[in-house]
């Protein structure tokens, strides 16, 4: 979430590093009080972390074993007794990144103040207190994840092993799997392969840009497109639609970086060969008899490809410097696993006189009648909210750090729920109001404000149904999947996919090429706001700070007048606010099926809950696809 309005930040020092006009000096306790005097020049042997020490008195050596680290932000003029005070312009002095172990006081007037009592640099966790945090509930979420992934796949073969060792490997998979028997003795090239030409694109090269891109990400093109070269001809953007790519030529004009949305990246070998540019694949591409093409098209996947246009992706695993590639048939099992997790985002501030360090790994979460459960280093799924963990890091007065801690739980939603920090309970006073509204928005019957049953049947006339039809129905048709989706999602719309996709898993009685179901349910609350709803498309939802809790297409929304839902979408043209409300967002995903025949089902919605809990709007968005 972003506020509307911009805010500047400052950039501040890493740890331990000195921002100084004069030298970076350690102080004792009586340095800063002017009652010590320190003698000796600083030198190599005197350095530590990067910043120069001076040799005290022995005045001063009982108090520096005892001392934190000090750094002083000035120009050390007359000894230790004047007292120097920075300010760092920011206009959001609450919400500073606290990346940094320097003391900071935040000033009322939005500055942050150092001062010679105040820039303790923290030193050891034995000496900080926890005991004055202040922890704010920003949003609670549940999560619900269930697959049928294999936690042990089968290694097939060692990219870097073929042609080698592992080559017979390869070429009796491909006899029997996708079938070629002709492969036992062909021959095993493992080459560069030529991209495209950087000076051709955009251009005549562009096409082959195109060709990588599709073949080997995914990423689907459309004549919406847009192609531009930067930066003195050392960068290209490409938009597509709502994605971003980019490449730069990098090391010299030796390498391309490629990045997809900003996230994704990969490396390619750059040649520049009679007076061109050319782009290569980094030795990866494995040539089998001329008729099969092998693409480690990146540390996660590798992709087989026929004559015919058909092919096979494998999941890799990089692991000492060797690429394992695994074998496709051994990825999915016949049984479906689950997780549940209730996730806090949290912001915690430093109400003590002193730094303390917050460290994540204190927290723990005490169910009713329940052990310790302490923050999962599980990877949590953050799409499509785009949450921030909890850092372990350095609390000055009055600063704040935000994220989220989750906890591997048996139901996530559950009034009982304890939060402790080390041995101290942590008072939540929206927790409850945040259960609440999340179990709600789980059991709501959203057929009459969506305006239709929750199944969609695509095929044979069915459409819109309350009651979609079994499997059987499909089988008798020969088709490989149910083709049923949902339109909106609850608790209800999510146990009957999960009983759906069981039920044709335990229809395939072979383990080889098993399809793969994948579904994720997670719903987030954001407690006691005042919240207005902007008409216009998208829907922007802010809060009594102007901040955006909602920015998002919405396909219809629908209000209530007390006594029924009313659909209004596009019919209000003032802005709707209600005080002390509750917004929850709901998201579902199901996929069920093969790489090049899955069922996808998309629910994003939003509900606002109103002062007496009550729901008062819907915003609903669907996608039904198949691949």
């Amino acid at each position: 979430m972003g506020k509307r309005v911009g805010t500047n930040q400052v950039d501040e020092p890493s740890r331990y590093q000195a921002v100084h006009t004069g030298s970076s000096m350690y102080y004792c306790g009586d340095c800063v009080t002017g009652d010590c005097s320190i003698s000796g020049d600083g030198d190599a042997s005197d350095q530590v972390m990067g910043l120069t020490a001076v040799n005290p008195t022995n005045k001063c050596m009982a108090d520096m074993n005892k001392m934190l680290l000090i750094i002083i932000f000035s120009v050390i003029i007359s000894g230790c007794t004047e007292e120097k005070t920075i300010k760092f312009n920011t206009s959001n002095a609450d919400d500073i990144s606290a990346d940094s172990s320097i003391y900071r006081e935040i000033s009322p007037e939005g500055s942050v103040n150092l001062t010679s009592e105040s820039i303790t640099l923290l030193q050891d966790d034995e000496n900080l207190s926890d005991s004055d945090f202040e922890f704010t509930l920003e949003s609670f979420r549940g999560l619900y994840i269930r697959d049928n992934h294999n936690e042990n796949p089968r290694p097939l073969f060692i990219w870097e092993h073929v042609p080698g060792n592992d080559s017979n490997i390869l070429l009796d998979y491909i006899n029997k799997r996708p079938g070629f028997q002709w492969v036992d003795n062909a021959q095993i090239i493992k080459t560069d392969e030529l991209m495209y030409v950087w000076d051709e694109v955009p251009g005549n090269g562009s096409e082959s840009l195109v060709k990588l891109l599709t073949d080997n990400y995914g990423i689907s093109w459309s004549t919406d497109r847009k192609i531009e070269k930067r930066d003195d001809g050392n960068r290209i953007d490409i938009s597509i639609q709502n994605r971003n790519i980019s490449f730069a030529l990098i090391d010299d004009k030796t390498r391309a970086l490629m990045e997809i949305d900003n996230v994704r990246t990969e490396q390619f070998k750059v040649k520049q060969e009679n007076g061109r540019i050319n782009i290569y694949s980094d030795s990866r591409t494995i040539h089998i008899g001329g008729r099969i093409k092998i693409s480690l098209i990146s540390n996660q996947s590798v992709f087989l490809s026929y004559g015919d246009g058909g092919g096979i992706q494998f999941p890799v695993q990089e692991k000492n410097g060797n690429h394992i590639v695994y074998d496709v048939d051994s990825l999915q099992s016949h049984s479906i696993s689950e997780k549940r997790y209730a996730i806090y985002n949290l912001s915690i501030k430093n109400n003590g006189s002193n730094a303390s360090r917050f460290q994540p790994g204190k927290l723990r979460l005490i169910p009713k009648n329940g052990s310790s459960i302490p923050s999962s280093g599980d990877p949590i799924s953050t799409y499509p909210f785009d949450d921030k963990e909890l850092k372990d890091i350095s609390l000055l007065p009055g600063q704040i750090t935000r994220g989220y801690a989750a906890f591997k739980v048996d139901s996530m939603i559950n009034r009982s729920f304890l939060l402790i920090y080390g041995s101290k309970p942590v008072t939540l006073k929206s927790f409850e109001n945040c259960v609440l509204a999340l179990e709600k928005a789980d059991l709501f019957d959203y057929s009459n404000a969506m305006g239709k049953p929750p199944y969609n049947v695509r095929d044979y006339g069915l459409s819109d149904t309350y009651e979609p039809p079994q499997p059987e129905f499909y089988t008798d048709r020969g088709l490989a999947y149910s083709q049923i989706w949902s339109n909106w999602a609850n608790r209800s719309v999510v146990e009957f996919f999960k009983k759906l996709d069981l039920k044709e898993l335990n229809n395939i009685k072979t383990d080889d090429d098993l399809p793969s179901t994948y579904s994720i349910y997670t719903l987030k609350v954001i407690p006691e706001k005042n919240v207005s709803i902007h008409p216009g498309n998208p829907v922007v939802i802010t809060d009594e700070n102007n901040e955006e809790l909602i920015n998002a297409y919405y396909s219809e929304i629908s209000i209530s007048d007390n006594t029924t839902f009313r659909h209004s979408y596009n019919n209000f043209t003032d802005v709707i606010n209600y005080s002390n409300a509750t917004l929850v967002r709901v998201f579902f995903a199901n996929d069920y099926g093969w790489s090049m025949a899955t069922r996808f089902s998309r629910n994003d919605q939003f509900v606002i809950l109103d002062e007496s809990r009550k729901i008062v709007m819907i915003g609903f968005q669907y996608r039904h696809f198949v691949s």
